[in-house]
């Protein structure tokens, strides 16, 4: 899996399958803040990428077999993501 963060569009998502030496890959477009689906009910390797991708770029996936909440890769401290155009504001209390 690759992300890549398109700006103001969203983000593309895009999968890449191989079986047999043929490669086939797919791109799905989704606007900020929308939770995608996760593969890993039936990839459960996935799980590494898209907890990566959540740290990453801070897109969320429905249904993760084991999902780290974004810490994974990043400390709890950490308030942004690093490849991603946008950051999380620290609510003042």
């Amino acid at each position: 899996m690759t992300a890549v963060d398109t700006g103001d569009a969203g983000f593309d998502i895009l999968y890449h399958f191989d079986k047999d030496m043929v490669i086939k890959h797919y791109r799905l477009s989704i606007p900020k803040d929308t939770v995608v689906p996760s593969i890993t009910p039936i990839y459960f390797c996935a799980l590494l990428i898209e907890n990566e991708i959540q740290d990453q770029f801070g897109i969320h996936f429905a249904d993760l077999v084991l999902d780290f909440k974004g810490s994974l890769y990043l400390e709890e401290e950490v308030r942004a993501m690093p490849f991603c155009k946008v950051s999380v504001a620290q609510k003042q209390s």
